[in-house]
């Protein structure tokens, strides 16, 4: 996070570099989407002095955000239909 505050969000003024951790994480991820049976996973990470943290993950709505209508509303019906 940038001096002071505590949100690392690059919106919010964090920083981004690049490191060999995600070797690592992209095996965690994949160990993560299949356990969720999922096709699909968007996952962010907290690098640490001790190594990467899971922040947070989304089945959802990261891929599809870009998809023009009416794509968009079909993917978000069909995804809503499997969670029912």
């Amino acid at each position: 996070p940038r001096p002071g505050g505590y949100l690392a969000n690059l919106s919010q003024g964090g920083s981004a570099e690049a490191n060999d951790d995600h070797h690592l994480v992209a095996d965690h991820c994949r160990r993560i989407a299949e356990s969720l049976g999922a096709q699909w996973l968007c996952v962010d990470w907290l690098t640490t002095p001790a190594g990467p943290v899971l922040n947070e993950w989304s089945t959802a709505h990261g891929g599809f955000t870009h998809l023009p209508q009416p794509q968009r509303d079909q993917v978000a019906d069909a995804f809503f239909t499997w969670i029912h």
